[in-house]
């Protein structure tokens, strides 16, 4: 009974990844072409086009930026959980705060972070430049590969961090009290306790936030 019960969404989950995995497989050996058919056995010939275009370079170097993001969206969101954690006063504005890029709609994020990077009258153009670290405005988005992955990977980390951020500090205050002053009274070091007290029981909201994560990617 217990694998019928579990047929339905193991065939839903094979359709869904292992299939397009095996078509994706076979269409990477294929010539195929809409403009010049019919398709045809390529053997390797596209990974051949594919090495020795400079553009795969520049898609590789561009793809070492990936884990410099995430590492900074952890970061991020490991700060505010840190911030957030313990009540103080004007705990609520804070959280409304953190919560405000996760609750606007797309077009309005898309608004104000053009009205930021604008050229012309953009506000990084003109914070930079009351500071004397530009002498002019400039176009950020678009002239340095790396500095447009950078400030494009930067407003990600501000979308969805908040939603993260908001699943781990649930489960965080989910733990009770009780547990950590037992660990204190047992002797246990700060270390012991995230590891042996927050980090498993906590799994299940940093199982979710992984997940969102990834969605949004």
């Amino acid at each position: 009974m217990g694998y019928a019960m579990v047929a339905p969404l193991l065939v839903f989950i094979l359709a869904l990844a292992l299939y397009p995995t095996v078509l994706t497989t076979i269409d990477a050996f294929m010539h195929i072409d809409a403009l010049t058919p019919p398709n045809h056995f390529a053997g390797f010939g596209n990974f051949t086009a594919i090495f020795s275009n400079p553009r795969s370079a520049r898609a590789s170097r561009t793809r070492l930026v990936c884990p410099v993001r995430r590492h900074a969206d952890a970061r991020a969101r490991h700060g505010v959980r840190l911030l957030l954690q313990r009540r103080f006063r004007g705990r609520g504005v804070v959280l409304a705060i953190v919560i405000l890029p996760w609750a606007l709609p797309g077009v309005v994020e898309g608004v104000i972070w053009s009205w930021i990077y604008d050229p012309t009258f953009g506000v990084l153009n003109s914070v930079l430049k009351s500071l004397h670290l530009l002498s002019q405005y400039q176009l950020f988005i678009g002239t340095r590969q790396i500095e447009s992955i950078l400030l494009t990977s930067l407003v990600q980390v501000w979308q969805i961090t908040p939603l993260a951020t908001l699943l781990v500090l649930a489960s965080l205050q989910s733990i009770p009290g009780e547990v950590y002053e037992a660990a204190r009274v047992d002797g246990a070091g700060w270390w012991q306790v995230i590891r042996r007290i927050t980090l498993p029981l906590i799994r299940p909201g940093l199982a979710i936030a992984a997940v969102e994560h990834s969605s949004c990617r």
